[in-house]
């Protein structure tokens, strides 16, 4: 058990007295074929009473950290096994709506990652919890703040080797076309087939990989996803530089075109150089070079030359 102890609110020491206090504990779960541990901090509600006995189970008390639940920390889920993937469904979601998205974007990811690029060989877990209140709890974020988002991949735990699932928002089912909720799934499958929430790799390369594969398998989705970044170079130019990581926050101003830029690069990549490039380099970051040490051995030209190159044809792209 944790030691972070803290007393009950006033409903729930009306039930249990004032012996009752609430306290986080750590625990740890691992699903029948995966390699990898799931770790989650829950919080529970103690009661002295002959000895300590656990009187239920409640959210994260006011001031602390909002950090992951297991999905079925917050009710009964279903488990249906596909080729390659594990889906956890929460409480009254079908499996056949959910388990053939699963498989149609585990099968587009394998058909077009690059070369190079190294896939987990173990089954993919997609969880879908029963709301968008669960699925805020599961992924560990406040109230609000991830409406927008379709799904997540999340690192269910702390350190390098902690399980990676992709977190579906069912909310994102009344909000998104097929083809944008294919897109997403798509797009989440990437992050958890590369483990890329455990690495070091820079986000815009991270993203910038998740939709070169989203929209390889989906190129109709382009044109969308490219739209700002079009609209910001006829008005005032091309970019210069790559996104920082903290563009690419959920909410942050500017958030679409930080994906618009990462996508672009990633396939300006592909058309002028190979897509077995675009995996090389991917590789590259994500054992921790840097793009300056690795354009020179990959492209042929500097760091500085290849993105002077790559806002040369965002520019064209746009029809500047």
């Amino acid at each position: 058990m944790g030691t972070d102890l803290r007393p009950v609110d006033p409903e729930r020491e009306e039930i249990f007295g004032p012996r009752a206090w609430t306290q986080s504990v750590t625990v740890r779960w691992q699903l029948q074929g995966q390699q990898a541990t799931a770790e989650h901090r829950v919080w529970l509600t103690l009661v002295a009473d002959q000895g300590v006995r656990v009187a239920g189970a409640n959210e994260p008390p006011p001031g602390a950290a909002r950090t992951p639940q297991p999905i079925w920390w917050r009710g009964p889920v279903a488990a249906t096994a596909g080729r390659g993937s594990l889906v956890l469904l929460g409480s009254a979601q079908p499996a056949n709506r959910w388990s053939p998205r699963v498989t149609d974007a585990l099968r587009q990811v394998r058909n077009h990652a690059p070369t190079g690029v190294d896939l987990v060989d173990e089954d993919l877990v997609i969880e879908v919890p029963a709301s968008p209140a669960d699925f805020e709890a599961v992924v560990g974020v406040p109230p609000g703040s991830y409406d927008e988002v379709a799904a997540a991949a999340v690192s269910e735990g702390p350190g390098p080797d902690a399980a990676v699932h992709v977190v579906v928002n069912p909310g994102a089912e009344r909000r998104l076309s097929d083809e944008g909720l294919a897109v997403a799934l798509a797009h989440e499958t990437v992050h958890a087939a590369t483990r890329s929430p455990t690495s070091p790799a820079p986000t815009w390369a991270v993203e910038g990989l998740a939709d070169y594969v989203a929209l390889q398998a989906y190129p109709d989705a382009r044109a969308g996803v490219f739209a700002p970044l079009r609209a910001q170079v006829r008005s005032s130019g091309g970019p210069v530089a790559l996104p920082a990581d903290r563009a690419f926050a959920a909410g942050a101003p500017g958030v679409a075109m930080a994906y618009a830029t990462a996508w672009s690069f990633a396939q300006f990549v592909a058309d002028t150089s190979g897509a077995p490039a675009l995996g090389r380099l991917y590789a590259a970051l994500d054992a921790g070079t840097s793009l300056a040490e690795s354009a020179r051995p990959i492209f042929g030209i500097s760091e500085k030359e290849l993105l002077e190159e790559w806002h040369t044809d965002v520019s064209r792209r746009a029809g500047r």
